[in-house]
């Protein structure tokens, strides 16, 4: 309405959070430049430029701000030392400004570290993604890296990359063994035709490198924990290119837990099931809480639904044990996949 959509396609953005950025021209009548928006529009042009210069590197925008206000605790801390040696005329402990000083450095201390290690984790999320690139998209990990490879890959926002692992089908891959007959896991990554003995294998029947179940029940099917003994679950999926559907229980020491979802298009059906005397927070992908029904009724009118906010592309609600069916129109970026 203001100046937004026209800076951000000058800053180079197609999307502000989950609003689609597309600058039309007005239908009706003149745009009126009224206060609110002599206001409003340079903080939007203030916002687009600080998102486009710090948003991407967190240790340019907290390591600053740290270091500025750990420099003025650090002024007002030598102020207060050289005030206390040249004129004795009172403790440094027994001046407000004291505390003062001491609170800028402990933020800027607690800021600093922050973009530090946020920074790290850009950073290495975008080696660990770079290392599976060298390998083609392909497996190279062992009994001990397995394991924590497709969690890892979620944790580092990279779950496009789990599932290019997840679906390869050439070896080195968990499908590769499966596309010609295999009906167990084998020891090693080769690419074994199945026909000659063994395939320079010791075992034909091997856990370690089949342990992927983690992601599937965790983050496609979306059961995960949020309180010890699933008294309180999480409803997450991770819907990417490659599944239009997937079906997901586990029997935890509360009760069966589901999740049932199917793609239709940009149409989205998501089942799940919550124990009793258990709690939920449910994420369904949409493109904004309107988009969502349960049982084919608005949320709004649902019994036992409580919608908490939107959360990266996600409806987010509370609910309680039972059984629900949420459908929604997909967010843009998962209809694009």
């Amino acid at each position: 309405h203001r100046y937004i959509p026209v800076l951000a396609k000058w800053a180079g953005f197609k999307k502000i959070g989950e609003k689609v950025v597309v600058h039309r021209a007005r239908k009706f009548g003149v745009t009126k430049f009224g206060l609110e928006r002599f206001i409003n529009g340079p903080l939007d042009l203030m916002s687009i430029i600080f998102v486009s210069r710090f948003g991407k590197r967190p240790m340019h925008l907290f390591g600053v701000l740290g270091f500025l206000s750990f420099l003025a605790g650090f002024i007002i801390a030598t102020y207060l030392a050289i005030a206390k040696f040249a004129y004795n005329e009172y403790k440094m402990t027994e001046r407000p400004l004291f505390y003062f000083g001491m609170l800028f450095m402990i933020i800027g201390t607690q800021l600093f570290l922050t973009g530090f290690i946020a920074e790290l984790v850009s950073r290495n999320s975008e080696k660990f993604a770079g290392e599976i690139k060298k390998c083609g998209d392909h497996l190279a990990t062992g009994f001990i890296g397995t394991p924590r490879l497709l969690p890892g890959l979620h944790l580092a926002g990279r779950d496009e990359v789990a599932y290019k692992l997840l679906l390869t089908k050439t070896a080195p891959s968990w499908l590769y063994p499966v596309s010609i007959g295999a009906t167990t896991v084998w020891e090693h990554w080769v690419a074994w035709d199945g026909k000659t003995p063994q395939g320079g294998m010791n075992s034909l029947n091997h856990y370690a490198l089949g342990a992927v179940g983690e992601y599937l029940f965790g983050m496609v099917g979306g059961i995960q924990s949020n309180a010890p003994g699933y008294k309180r679950i999480r409803i997450q999926p991770v819907i990417l290119e490659g599944l239009t559907w997937a079906k997901t229980s586990y029997d935890s020491i509360c009760g069966k837990i589901s999740t049932d979802w199917k793609l239709d298009g940009s149409k989205l059906s998501l089942d799940v099931t919550i124990p009793a005397n258990t709690t939920a927070t449910v994420f369904v992908p949409a493109k904004d809480a309107s988009a969502v029904t349960e049982s084919g009724k608005p949320v709004t009118k649902a019994e036992g639904v409580k919608f908490l906010r939107m959360e990266n592309g996600a409806a987010v609600y509370a609910v309680g044990s039972g059984t629900y069916r949420f459908e929604s129109a997909l967010p843009e970026a998962a209809e694009e996949a």
